[in-house]
C-alpha cells in the first residue's frame, strides 16, 4: 500500500499534486497531509481515490515530526513546505534559513534514525543557480550553483543535506531544482498571479483599460504550469534515480512583458504599466531558462499545458474567486 506524507499539502502545489495523484490512482492511496493550517476549502476537495488525514504540526519540532513519521511509516515523502518568496527572504534571511533547512533536516533525521524505507522528494529551486552566463543557457544540472539571494541559499543547503543523507547514509532521496511554476490557486504574492488577479478584477469591473504597477518586465523566466510540475514530481518518485538532482522546467524563456501581453489578448483589456522602485529586487537575476532533457530522459515526462492555456485558466480562477 502506498502511503504518501506530503508537507505543506494545503498550498498551491500540494493541492495540484493531490489532484494529479487522485486522477491516476488505480487503488486507494493513503495520504498524510502536514501543514500548520487546515485547508479552508477542504470540504470541496473531491479526491475520491485518496484517503487524506490532516495533521497540524510544527515541522521545526523534531519530536512532533518523528511522532507522525513513526506512527504512519510513509513509503513516499513529498517535501513541499517552505518559505518561498525571494522578496520576503531579503527581509527575513534568518527566519527563512532556520525554517527551510530546519524542517527538512527534521524529516530526514527521523527517517534515518528509525531506519524507514522511504523515497523522499526534496523540492529545490532554480534560484540556486544564481546569475548564469548567456553561454550556459539553457541551464543544465551540471551548471555550478551560485545563489544570489537568501531564499536560494536555503534551497542550496537543503540540497546539500539531501546529498549527504543520500550518499553518506544510503537514503533514497531525489532533489529538484524547480523553475517558476504558475497556474490556478497560486497566491498573489507571486508575480504572474498578482498580474492575473488585477486583470480579473478589471474584467469583473467591465473596464477596457488597466494601468499596472510592476517591477522590471524585461526579466526572463522559465514558467511551467503547476499541473505539469506535479506530473514531473510524481514521475520522479516513480522513475527518478536516487541521489540525483533534476531541473523541473519548460525549457522556454518568457519575458514578463509577454505575460502582460498574453493577459491583454485573453481578456480584451488594454494594459499599460509603470515601474515601482519598491518592486525591484536587489541582485535580481535577469534571465533564467532551464533544460529539462534529463527529466525527460529518465522519466519520459512531457509538458501538456501551453502558456496561453495556463494564463486563461488562472484568469478564470481569479474571476471566480473575486466574484464570490
Amino acid at each position: 500500500m502506498q502511503k504518501y506524507l506530503i508537507t505543506g499539502y494545503s498550498g498551491f502545489v500540494g493541492y495540484h499534486f493531490l489532484s494529479y495523484l487522485n486522477s491516476i490512482a488505480k487503488e486507494k492511496v493513503f495520504v498524510i497531509g502536514l501543514d500548520i493550517i487546515f485547508p479552508n476549502d477542504f470540504s470541496n476537495w473531491s479526491f475520491n481515490n485518496l484517503e487524506i488525514i490532516h495533521k497540524t504540526i510544527n515541522l521545526l519540532d523534531f519530536n512532533e515530526v518523528n511522532s507522525v513519521i513513526t506512527e504512519y511509516i510513509p513509503t513516499h515523502i513529498v517535501h513541499l513546505a517552505a518559505f518561498s518568496s525571494v522578496g520576503k527572504s531579503w527581509k527575513d534571511p534568518s527566519g527563512y534559513f532556520s525554517n527551510n533547512v530546519g524542517a527538512f533536516l527534521n524529516i530526514v533525521e527521523s527517517i534515518r534514525k528509525n531506519e524507514i524505507k522511504c523515497r523522499i522528494l526534496n523540492i529545490g529551486s532554480s534560484e540556486e543557480y544564481g546569475s548564469v552566463n548567456e553561454k550556459q543557457i539553457p541551464i543544465l544540472e551540471t551548471n555550478r550553483i551560485n545563489p544570489d539571494n537568501p531564499y536560494a541559499v536555503t534551497k542550496m543547503s537543503q540540497e546539500g543535506l539531501a546529498h549527504v543523507y543520500s550518499s553518506g547514509f544510503g537514503m533514497d532521496i531525489i532533489s529538484t531544482r524547480s523553475f517558476n511554476h504558475i497556474g490556478p490557486r497560486q497566491r498573489d504574492v507571486f508575480v504572474v498571479a498578482a498580474f492575473t488577479k488585477q486583470v480579473a478584477q478589471a474584467v469583473i469591473d467591465e473596464r477596457k483599460a488597466l494601468d499596472m504597477i510592476t517591477g522590471d518586465l524585461n526579466v526572463i523566466r522559465d514558467f511551467l504550469d503547476v499541473r505539469d510540475v506535479v506530473s514531473a514530481y510524481y514521475l520522479l518518485l516513480e522513475k527518478g534515480i536516487s541521489g540525483e538532482v533534476y531541473n523541473v522546467c519548460s525549457g522556454e524563456g518568457i519575458p514578463l512583458q509577454r505575460i502582460i501581453s498574453e493577459l491583454s489578448n485573453i481578456s480584451g483589456i488594454s494594459i499599460s504599466n509603470h515601474v515601482s522602485p519598491d518592486l525591484l529586487r536587489p541582485n535580481d537575476i535577469k534571465k533564467i531558462i532551464g533544460s529539462n532533457e534529463k527529466l525527460k530522459k529518465d522519466t519520459n515526462w512531457e509538458r501538456n499545458y501551453s502558456l496561453e492555456e495556463t494564463l486563461a485558466d488562472t484568469l478564470n480562477y481569479w474571476e471566480e474567486q473575486l466574484s464570490k
